[in-house]
């Protein structure tokens, strides 16, 4: 399991594993959210804009420009999932 935080927001934390969760207050609740490929592995948080996210998983990396409405998937033909 992977933790991550919002660097803006103190109440917004991510958890990434075979499934991917977001919490907008503190971890009191979360939600799940949709990726293309489970088993996330990283997650880069844009300081200046934190809509703007990349998350590695096993099938490659897909970035959002959004906080993850939309996301733009690259494949695993990279093979940059597992870095």
């Amino acid at each position: 399991m992977h933790l991550f935080a919002d660097p803006r927001d103190e109440q917004k934390l991510y958890i990434l594993n075979v499934d991917q969760f977001r919490s907008r207050d503190g971890g009191q609740t979360f939600e799940t959210i949709d990726v293309p490929y489970a088993d996330g592995h990283d997650l880069g948080i844009s300081p200046e804009d934190t809509r703007v996210m990349i998350m590695g998983t096993d099938g490659g990396a897909s970035v959002t420009l959004d906080e993850g409405k939309n996301l733009l998937h690259s494949s695993k033909s990279t093979d940059s999932g597992n870095l």
